[in-house]
């Protein structure tokens, strides 16, 4: 396994002094990691964006997002991918004052403070797959070493609920 990723990290750098006997090894590198070393390097910190869908009576379902789900065809599907660019558009004109700050941990049915305002949004995307009222949530991830806690983990977030007007092409 350390092979491999050295192999990929070696052959993700445009020049370096480790050159191949074999051109072909760089190829096939790249045929089975498209992404090279890009694959590894995504902050583990970074925020968790999840997606809720808002019923007539206010009950939040949950977007599912994970590419790794029978539903999604173990990543086959790119409708998760569709959904996540969706939400950064949707979010990027929505400015940061107009996010509530709350607490939030989905898993263990810990809700914090929810805006009653929504924020009207539309959706020009061709086909797209977010229509109605959402409620995006943006949660700081719990660290790892906190996951073996017996406790219920409350997490800062913050929280904006929308209101996608889709434009028919």
């Amino acid at each position: 396994m350390v092979n491999l990723i050295f192999l990929i990290f070696i052959s993700s750098i445009p020049f370096n002094p480790i050159q191949y006997k074999l051109s072909f090894v760089k190829n096939k590198v790249f045929t089975f990691t498209p992404q090279g070393w890009a694959f590894f390097t995504r902050n583990p910190r970074e925020e968790q964006i999840y997606i809720y869908k808002i019923d007539n009576n206010g009950r939040l379902s949950r977007i599912n997002q994970k590419h790794s789900n029978f539903d999604n065809i173990m990543g086959l599907d790119r409708k998760v991918s569709k959904i996540s660019v969706e939400v950064q558009y949707l979010t990027s004109n929505i400015h940061k004052s107009e996010y509530t700050e709350t607490i939030w941990n989905y898993d263990e049915n810990i809700f914090g403070k929810v805006p009653s305002k929504y924020i009207s949004v539309i959706n020009p995307i061709n086909n797209p797959l977010l229509c109605g009222n959402y409620l995006i949530v943006k949660q700081k991830i719990v660290p790892w070493a906190w996951w073996s806690t017996s406790r219920k983990v409350q997490m800062p977030s913050t929280v904006v609920k929308i209101q996608t007007k889709c434009i028919k092409k």
